[in-house]
């Protein structure tokens, strides 16, 4: 083992260019290409940044995917049986970011808990034969968030210690790690003891064995996943400046979007013909409602009580809705012509017979942009988030190096030796 970490050791960027690589294994074996599909999107790892962590080939390989699908039909493809397969040692390395190794055992517990809790969900067990094919899957996509997470701490150290000595990285290293640690016995185990419902922790250490993991694996993952949070913000800029003249500009470029037809919300009485024995008995069980709540003055309580329509179970009260897109074209043409806060005479259409009053009704027209301001910020604001984000991981990537058994799954990477 450390004979190999000694010839995957990174040695500079500009060593990088002169590396070997290997030819990997082409063990394949049959694949149920559906199974693998429905693991494939059921454990997709989420990630604040896994848009940009695509390499240029799966950036390629989607776009010619997007391109090339026949119009008016999506047909989910499996994925293809990977070109390598998970070693069977924990202590096997799976990639190396930087100075630091990634083992199988790292995070085969987590591989083996997703698995099994998509297997309780869908109620499908993953045939033995394919297992491991299966578990090579879903460990790609953690191995994915684990080397980001490795290569931003990397960041992270490197920026605190500049050129100076190894021994001051390793203190400053030991003076991270030990106040993360503390954190998370603060934030994290109180959390983990109510979740397991565990009162100490050596009662808490068993019943996360059994799960397939160690409180000392959750205390490094959360070390790993501060630290490179500390160095995200400390790069990346979370709340920019937008100013007025950009945000205008954005209203103009998208103006069309904020085009608003004519509005309104009403309260309605309903009696169905097929509730009653005939058009006149239906007319006059609606107009003791109506006059119920015309000298009652409360139309809401009427329609909870008698209305036979769906929203009666809601006072009668109909949100908000465009013009034209009710079934019914009477009531239709009442809520947008009738006056407001009135009570409507009967309104007859195929279905029934309905008395309304209309509480609100809007023009059509485009939204001012004052009345938009604040979302059209806070969208740039993303943009402007998103686009830092992209430029760091890319500088990133040129700073740390990464060697993986799966290159393809990471930009700038190299293949890991076996």
């Amino acid at each position: 083992m450390k004979r190999l970490l000694r010839e995957t050791r990174p040695v500079g960027r500009s060593a990088l260019k002169h590396g070997g690589t290997i030819t990997l294994s082409n063990e394949r074996g049959t694949t149920a290409r559906l199974l693998l599909a429905l693991f494939a999107v059921a454990l997709l790892p989420a990630n604040i940044s896994q848009a940009q962590f695509a390499s240029p080939t799966q950036q390629m390989r989607s776009r010619g995917a997007q391109q090339g699908a026949p119009s008016g039909r999506s047909a989910p493809q499996a994925p293809a049986p990977p070109k390598v397969l998970l070693p069977n040692d924990p202590a096997a390395p799976l990639a190396v970011v930087g100075e630091q190794p990634i083992f199988l055992g790292d995070i085969l517990p987590r591989v083996d808990a997703r698995i099994s809790e998509v297997s309780k969900k869908t109620g499908q067990k993953v045939p033995d034969d394919q297992l491991q094919l299966v578990r090579t899957q879903v460990a790609r996509g953690l191995l994915v968030q684990t080397i980001q997470n490795k290569q931003m701490r990397e960041c992270f150290l490197l920026d605190q210690v500049g050129t100076q000595p190894a021994d001051k990285r390793k203190e400053v290293q030991d003076q991270m790690e030990s106040r993360a640690r503390q954190l998370f016995f603060e934030t994290q185990v109180p959390s983990l003891l109510e979740k397991h419902d565990a009162l100490t922790l050596a009662e808490l250490e068993t019943k996360l064995t059994e799960t397939g993991v160690t409180l000392q694996m959750q205390q490094r993952d959360f070390i790993d996943q501060m630290l490179a949070s500390m160095w995200i913000r400390s790069v990346v800029d979370d709340n920019p400046k937008v100013t007025l003249a950009e945000a205008f500009q954005r209203y103009q470029q998208q103006v069309d979007e904020y085009y608003q037809p004519e509005k309104a919300r009403w309260e309605q009485l309903t009696v169905l013909f097929k509730n009653h024995p005939s058009p006149e008995e239906a007319g006059k069980t609606l107009g003791l409602m109506g006059r119920e709540a015309f000298f009652g003055g409360n139309l809401s309580a009427v329609a909870r009580e008698k209305s036979e329509e769906a929203y009666a179970g809601d006072g009668g009260i109909h949100d908000w809705i465009s013009k034209g897109s009710l079934a019914s074209k009477p009531l239709d043409t009442a809520i947008f012509s009738l006056p407001l806060n009135q009570l409507s005479e009967f309104i007859t259409d195929d279905e029934g017979m309905h008395i309304i009053r209309v509480l609100e009704r809007t023009d059509s027209g485009y939204r001012s942009f004052a009345e938009v301001q604040e979302d059209i910020i806070d969208q740039i604001r993303k943009e402007k988030i998103q686009a830092a984000q992209k430029s760091v991981l890319k500088k990133m990537r040129h700073r740390v190096a990464v060697w993986t058994l799966f290159p393809d799954d990471v930009p700038e990477s190299l293949p890991l030796l076996r």
